[in-house]
């Protein structure tokens, strides 16, 4: 029902554009990339539209019904059954990360290049530790779609622990962009202010735990930092990640955190 549903958002996309010769090329695109999607043909529908995408000079409302319809194209699921194997692994993704990647695989096999199971296994390989794996995962997604997902080279540089130098701080999300510059500033050693910018994540979102965490390496002195990290981890780490569904390593330093509490001396 769901194929269907979008299918007809995309005919209706293309009936609603008025017959202008400038439009040509934008108006086939649309009608060319549904009739492949009614043959189950996706790769042919995302290639139809990335091609009219990349060349295209009409209207910014028009380009952005374009974006719309790749984005739908690459979501679709063209079988039920392909739908119903990447829920059932999407469900298992917090609680059993291992038994959720053979759904996904069996999904992406069923579906081919659709941008939520593609999404969905890159996610699984990071919560694995997976990096590489997690890499080669997302790069088969179309750009298009890469492009919705800002956060991206940040997680995979959390992943691999280095690389905080090659992001593009500008294009990240404020919050991921606050814990970039952090990590950024700790792996050059600047650990004030590495700490600063960790302390000003935690003000804008107490509930992040991962800054926690790094309060505390920039600054050892700060075990209730640690400690906080440490106890929500081990108390609910599963509330935890269905809050930060798409940072799939939260926690990761939980096992790391040793911190001796203060007693009284007796």
């Amino acid at each position: 029902m769901r194929f269907w549903l979008s299918l007809l958002f995309i005919f209706i996309s293309f009936q609603g554009v008025a017959k202008t010769a400038e439009s040509l090329t934008y108006k086939e695109a649309l009608k060319e990339s549904a009739r492949a999607i009614v043959r189950k043909e996706r790769s042919k529908a995302l290639k139809i539209l990335a091609t009219a995408l990349e060349d295209f000079k009409g209207k910014a409302r028009q380009r952005a019904q374009l974006v719309t319809a790749i984005e739908r194209a690459g979501a679709l699921f063209i079988s039920d059954r392909g739908q119903s194997v990447f829920e059932s692994g999407r469900n298992l993704y917090l609680v059993s990360p291992a038994e959720a990647l053979p759904k996904l695989n069996q999904a992406l096999e069923i579906e081919g290049e659709n941008t939520l199971v593609l999404w969905a296994l890159t996610r699984t390989y990071l919560k694995l530790g997976q990096c590489e794996k997690a890499r080669e995962t997302f790069d088969r997604l179309n750009t298009w779609a890469q492009k919705g997902y800002k956060a991206a080279p940040l997680l995979f540089s959390y992943c691999e622990g280095t690389g905080y130098d090659q992001l593009s701080m500008e294009t990240l999300p404020p919050q991921d962009k606050l814990l970039a510059m952090g990590l950024y500033q700790f792996e050059k050693e600047e650990y004030l202010k590495a700490e600063s910018s960790f302390l000003e994540l935690q003000k804008k979102d107490p509930n992040f735990i991962e800054s926690y965490y790094w309060i505390w390496r920039s600054n050892p002195k700060n075990s209730e930092a640690a400690l906080k990290y440490k106890k929500q981890c081990e108390l609910d780490p599963l509330k935890l990640a269905k809050a930060y569904p798409d940072f799939p390593q939260l926690c990761k330093f939980s096992t790391q955190v040793i911190i001796k509490e203060e007693t009284d001396g007796y």
